[in-house]
């Protein structure tokens, strides 16, 4: 009897590990090197099962046996306590069966990478919070200096209008004066004791300039010319004969299509000529002319 209970127990413990490896799978491989594609000795290569399983891979090789599921493997290789190259990949195990899942590991900079970049977020820190720091100080500065200008700004301005009307009195308004004006009348006004006389009427002949002595001194005394006249001034000369011997400039300017500069011009040289004489009456000038028969 006890013969027969020591062979059933030996037949359940030969029997256990195919019912426990009944749902699980091989998966093993080969880490080796980006560069060479040699096998990396004393590897260590993780997979996430559970519980989570590392072995170091003497040559490279490793194997693990996993159930169903999906998992991720890793290897690393350290140099002088240095992570030098690093891998990773996943797996998935659907079946009993065995799965080959060789590594390429890389080379690695995750220590110095991560040294640099916790060293450059702490001084990107430091720097933001002192630039936040500086900002908030100039804007307390900032609204200091304002709300200290607006309050000066209206003790100003009464002062300054408080001098104003004290150095600048206003003055009284001067009397406005009315100015009179007084016209004299050269003739009696006529009354009705006074009879009216009639107006003479007055020649149609032409009426005779006088010359004050004076300008008849100054003005140069015109010398006869025989030589020929040009057109320019025959025309002039025909002009004033038209108009009885006498015109002022200005009509004479109207008949003309020169400019009033070369009139002035052609005039003076007729005067010089002795064709003409002119004479200054009011703002402007009487032009007459001369009798070539005296």
């Amino acid at each position: 009897m006890r013969r027969i209970l020591f062979i059933a127990m030996i037949a359940l413990l030969l029997l256990l590990p195919g019912v426990a490896s009944a749902d699980t799978a091989t998966v093993h491989g080969v880490a080796y090197e980006w560069s060479t594609f040699e096998p990396l000795d004393n590897t260590i290569v993780g997979v996430n099962s559970t519980p989570e399983q590392s072995m170091v891979a003497k040559y490279g090789v490793y194997s693990f046996e996993l159930p169903n599921g999906t998992y991720q493997i890793t290897a690393s290789y350290y140099e002088e306590d240095q992570l030098a190259y690093y891998a990773e990949d996943v797996v998935t195990v659907s079946d009993e069966g065995s799965y080959v899942l060789d590594l390429l590991l890389l080379p690695s900079y995750s220590s110095s990478g991560d040294a640099t970049t916790e060293t450059g977020s702490g001084e990107a820190t430091v720097n933001s919070s002192s630039l936040m720091a500086g900002a908030v100080i100039v804007v307390i500065i900032l609204l200091t200096l304002l709300v200290s200008q607006m309050k000066k700004r209206p003790q100003t301005s009464v002062s300054q209008m408080k001098k104003v009307e004290v150095s600048h009195p206003v003055a009284p308004e001067a009397p406005v004066k009315v100015v009179e004006e007084v016209r004299e009348e050269q003739s009696p006004v006529p009354t009705a004791d006074t009879p009216e006389e009639p107006a003479d009427e007055l020649p149609e002949e032409p009426i005779s300039v006088p010359v004050p002595d004076e300008q008849k001194e100054s003005v140069p005394v015109p010398v006869p010319s025989d030589e020929p006249v040009p057109a320019d001034l025959q025309e002039i000369l025909d002009i004033l004969k038209s108009q009885g011997g006498r015109m002022t400039q200005k009509d004479m300017r109207k008949r003309l299509k020169y400019s009033e500069g070369k009139v002035s011009l052609m005039l003076l040289d007729l005067e010089k000529r002795g064709k003409i004489q002119k004479f200054k009456k009011g703002r402007g000038n009487v032009l007459f002319l001369v009798d070539q028969d005296e």
